[in-house]
């Protein structure tokens, strides 16, 4: 049994992608593995503490402060993806890739928690290759389907 979304997502491609959606050529597999591995050991950390924080935590339970720090961490984390799509159209490449989708679902979430909490996060950065590959993305695939569009907030 596997667990683990990075790991599944991984194991699905390699066992479902019979269109080969994704690019196969180990350059653009380990490129975009690396930002998979990013997302999750680098970026979620510090975004995890302002969205659980936010979104599941009792209001009377949150620490403000910390939740500031971490979402204002997560726009110094988000300006290093920044710049390296200041110079690809995707993480890995100029093709969508597997690793595109873990950094979108937190790229949303991140501007989820903003535009929902705005006082509470602080100023978001305005990351412009961000903004344009977030567009890509949804205008590209399916990604729109299943982002979320509004944060499930325990009160």
């Amino acid at each position: 049994m596997l667990w683990e979304s990075n790991t599944i997502l991984r194991y699905l491609v390699r066992q479902c992608d019979k269109s080969k959606r994704f690019p196969t050529d180990i350059t653009s597999q380990y490129q975009s593995e690396k930002w998979m591995d990013w997302q999750l050991g680098t970026m979620w950390p510090s975004l995890r503490i302002a969205f659980m924080g936010l979104t599941r935590t009792p209001e009377s339970e949150r620490n403000y402060a910390g939740i500031y720090k971490a979402y204002q961490d997560t726009n110094a984390l988000l300006a290093l993806l920044d710049q390296q799509l200041s110079s690809k159209h995707y993480c890995s490449g100029d093709s969508f890739n597997i690793g595109d989708i873990p950094l979108a679902l937190c790229v949303s979430r991140w501007i989820l928690l903003n535009e929902t909490f705005p006082e509470q996060t602080g100023p978001r950065l305005s990351l412009q290759n961000i903004e344009a590959w977030m567009q890509r993305i949804e205008a590209e695939t399916q990604y729109s389907i299943i982002a979320e569009k509004e944060l499930n907030i325990v009160k």
